[in-house]
C-alpha cells in the first residue's frame, strides 16, 4: 500500500487529470489504509488488553501469596505464645497427672483434633491419664471391650512417631478417627492427636 501510495503521488504531481481516471484506485487505496490502520489499532488494544489482564493475574497471585505468609506468620506467633506460656506453667505443675492435663491442653491449643489423649506409663502398661475425646466411654472400658490402639504403643516401643491407625477398625478405641498423631514422650508415655477427616 505504500508504495503504490508513492507511485499515484508522483503520477498526480506530474499529470494532475490523471486524478479523474484513478479516483477509483484511489479511493480503493484509501480505504485499504483505513482497514490497516483499524486492524492495527485493534491488535495494539488487543495487546495492551492482554497485558492489563496478565498484570492483574499477577496482581492477584501476589496478594494471595502476601495473604497466606501473613497467616502463616500470625499463627506461628501464636503457637510461639501458646508454647512460651506452656514452657512457664510447665514447671509450676507439681505431679504427672497435672503435667499431663497441662500437655493437653497445650495441644488443645496448637492443633484442630477431635481426640487429644494422654497416656502415661504406669507398671509397664500405658493408662490414660487425661484427654478429650468423643470416645471416652471406649476409652474408658477399652481393657474390658479388648480395644487397643497399636500406634500408641508403637510409638512407645520405638521413640518415634506414628503417623498411620494400625489394626482392624472394630478393635480400635478411636475408631472413625482416621488421621491420627502418636507422639512419644521419652519413655513416660505418648500423645494421641486424632480426627476424622482432614490430616495432620
Amino acid at each position: 500500500c505504500c508504495l503504490q501510495g508513492v507511485v499515484l503521488g508522483y503520477l498526480l504531481n506530474t499529470q494532475p487529470w490523471y486524478a479523474l481516471v484513478l479516483a477509483p484506485t484511489l479511493w480503493q487505496l484509501l480505504q485499504s489504509i483505513d482497514v490497516n490502520l483499524r486492524m492495527e489499532e485493534q491488535d495494539q488494544r488487543r495487546d495492551v488488553a492482554l497485558q492489563l489482564s496478565r498484570s492483574h493475574t499477577e496482581l492477584e497471585k501476589a496478594s494471595q501469596k502476601q495473604t497466606l505468609l501473613h497467616d502463616s506468620l500470625v499463627r506461628k506467633q501464636d503457637e510461639y505464645r501458646v508454647l512460651e506460656e506452656a514452657s512457664q506453667s510447665l514447671l509450676l505443675v507439681e505431679n504427672r497427672q497435672q503435667t499431663a492435663t497441662k500437655i493437653m491442653q497445650i495441644c488443645a491449643q496448637l492443633c484442630r483434633s477431635e481426640s487429644i489423649v494422654i497416656f502415661l506409663r504406669e507398671n509397664e502398661v500405658l493408662t490414660p491419664a487425661a484427654g478429650q475425646t468423643p470416645y471416652s466411654e471406649r476409652l474408658k472400658d477399652a481393657a474390658l471391650l479388648g480395644l487397643h490402639e497399636n500406634m500408641v504403643d508403637a510409638a512407645l516401643r520405638t521413640g518415634q512417631m506414628q503417623r498411620t491407625p494400625q489394626g482392624p477398625l472394630d478393635s480400635r478405641v478411636f475408631v472413625a478417627e482416621r488421621a491420627a498423631l502418636a507422639l512419644p514422650l521419652a519413655s513416660v508415655g505418648v500423645v494421641y492427636l486424632g480426627r476424622s477427616e482432614g490430616d495432620f
